[in-house]
């Protein structure tokens, strides 16, 4: 990054976006933040109030900045009713859509869009998927796709990066605070097919990554942010789990069941992901969680 910029980022007071202003900190970055709360705008400095649903962008927010993160959107954990599913669609397109509107009105400085995705872009397979691997069918791919398309028109001379997340995990993640009620009675719940894939990130590396490709001199384009080791069902679930103790039983849920009880939805933890974080690793992003083993180690040091 420019000496004197900073980074202004979109959805910076949820899980992801605050392990990264916590890093960024700690390097010295500055970090601005949109909310959606007029009371956090009010009390805390550099942090601006904007309302995407009524199209409004504070201008001031722009002064600065070199890099956007743009990691807004709601949870995708939640309903997948007709309501919900438009929902997630709305939090995500409409901040995406402001953003690229507020670079073609205002005079900025912005370098470059850091646009998040997910890597359930990609189909369910047990193949390796790289950035170049087409994208896959229903509703989460249908998301990530348009995602990834509403940053498309950012303004000319303004790199484009897209990051395509995994699953993240540290012991205050979402997915492992989830499966917080059994994991403390020492009991793992494997969801599905026990080979199945999973490709996961520690929320440390996943800042890291975030700040490494706000870098101008990275390559844009696409990038998986995933470690390089790929986990399987038996081994991810009672790894994570054991942030809340020693686990003693394992259970296995069936797909049937969970396809019953979840429907459609069911997809988000039973379809298979084996993703490379090759491209990332080539730009020179080192991991210090490459393995499973390395977030055990930490937990049992």
């Amino acid at each position: 990054m420019e000496s004197g910029t900073s980074i202004l980022i979109a959805g910076g007071s949820g899980y992801i976006g605050s392990a990264i202003r916590q890093m960024a900190n700690q390097r010295g970055i500055a970090c601005k933040v949109l909310t959606t709360s007029k009371r956090q705008a009010d009390e805390e400095d550099g942090w601006y109030f904007w309302d995407p649903e009524r199209g409004i962008f504070p201008e001031k927010a722009l002064e600065g900045v070199s890099t956007i993160i743009n990691l807004a959107g709601s949870s995708i954990g939640g309903s997948w009713s007709a309501k919900g599913k438009k929902i997630i669609r709305r939090s995500r397109l409409l901040p995406a859509d402001l953003l690229v509107k507020a670079l073609q009105t205002y005079t900025h400085q912005v370098k470059r869009l850091i646009q998040a995705s997910a890597i359930g872009y990609y189909p369910d397979s047990p193949q390796w998927m790289e950035e170049t691997s087409a994208a896959g069918t229903g509703f989460l791919s249908d998301v990530c796709i348009d995602w990834e398309s509403a940053a498309l028109k950012v303004p000319k001379g303004i790199d484009r990066v897209v990051v395509r997340i995994g699953v993240v995990i540290s012991p205050d993640a979402p997915v492992v605070e989830k499966l917080k009620f059994p994991a403390r009675m020492g009991i793992t719940v494997i969801p599905g097919n026990k080979s199945t894939a999973v490709s996961w990130i520690h929320s440390t590396d996943l800042a890291a990554a975030f700040l490494h490709l706000a870098n101008a001199s990275i390559n844009a384009g696409i990038y998986n942010a995933v470690a390089p080791e790929v986990a399987t069902n038996v081994y991810f679930y009672p790894a994570i789990n054991a942030w809340h103790g020693k686990q003693w039983l394992t259970v296995a849920v069936p797909s049937f069941v969970l396809r019953t009880m979840l429907g459609e939805k069911s997809a988000l933890v039973l379809d298979a992901h084996r993703i490379s974080s090759e491209r990332l690793r080539n730009s020179g992003f080192t991991f210090q969680y490459a393995q499973l083993d390395d977030c055990v180690k930490e937990n049992q040091s």
